[in-house]
């Protein structure tokens, strides 16, 4: 795992608080790193592996996305696990999720599916995926053109 620190419960803690308080993980020059998750509630990205936490360095990405609950919604974390494995009783390909307590504070976690651990190490998996093509209104040529295009 190449972390530069393995943070403890109540790092996590706290890097979850400064979330929920603030909508952006707390960044500093001894945790500084690429984030960029879109949406719109609150969240922050870690890497776990073998249960411990900690933030990639390098060219390693996070592999879990950790979300506190808002102080508008009382049980967000238990819902939203919920409804993710009611999707996964539906269908196979449902992200993984659990609810987990790191001191004080609790969050959703979800293994991020676009991860993948090869050798040991963790790699992206860029998954390109055009609308119309979800949509199922575009050829199978067209959307090869599209993806050659991006490359």
């Amino acid at each position: 795992m190449a972390c530069r620190n393995t943070p403890l419960s109540w790092q996590v803690a706290t890097e979850l608080r400064t979330v929920r308080e603030h909508g952006i993980p707390g960044t500093n020059q001894r945790n500084a790193g690429q984030f960029g998750l879109a949406g719109a509630q609150p969240k922050t990205a870690l890497l776990q592996d073998n249960g411990r936490y900690g933030r990639p360095s390098g060219r390693t990405p996070t592999n879990t996305i950790l979300k506190p609950p808002s102080r508008e919604f009382r049980g967000f974390a238990e819902n939203e696990h919920f409804c993710l494995e009611l999707a996964s009783s539906l269908s196979p390909g449902a992200v993984h999720s659990r609810v987990q307590w790191f001191d004080d504070e609790i969050a959703i976690v979800v293994d991020r599916f676009d991860r993948q651990k090869r050798g040991g190490l963790y790699y992206r998996i860029h998954v390109y995926e055009s609308g119309a093509r979800t949509l199922g209104s575009c050829s199978v040529r067209y959307a090869a053109r599209v993806l050659r295009r991006r490359r």
